[in-house]
């Protein structure tokens, strides 16, 4: 059960940072103005986000140190801690505003960077 919260979290944010990324890029709803999509999307991605990481917490709980030792696992926390980082900052202030407001190759930059770290 916990599994299956962790995965529809997961769901949740990645699915709504793949459809503003690809707004971003100009990949389609171009009728939909981006921040009024990212006005519309963000709380579902913090809903993601939330659910995510507590049931992460909760599939964490049950064997920490085969966690905590495992090489891998680091990787996947320290990228997804950039990922975050990221996707709460730089990237959340270029959703809000006009795409036209800046130049196609910084808007492509945003979103590559995005779908990379994810």
């Amino acid at each position: 059960m916990v599994q299956s919260l962790h995965l529809t979290g997961i769901t949740l944010l990645l699915g709504t940072t793949v459809v503003l990324n690809l707004r971003l890029l100009g990949l389609g709803l171009k009728r939909l103005p981006l921040p009024l999509l990212t006005e519309q999307l963000w709380p579902w991605a913090k809903a993601g986000m939330v659910l995510t990481i507590l049931s992460g917490i909760m599939v964490f709980l049950p064997d920490p140190t085969r966690y905590a030792h495992s090489g891998p696992f680091r990787l996947k926390m320290a990228l997804l801690c950039l990922a975050l980082l990221y996707q709460f900052t730089a990237f959340r202030k270029a959703v809000r505003t006009d795409p036209e407001s800046r130049s196609r190759v910084r808007n492509v930059a945003f979103a590559s960077l995005s779908l990379v770290l994810w």
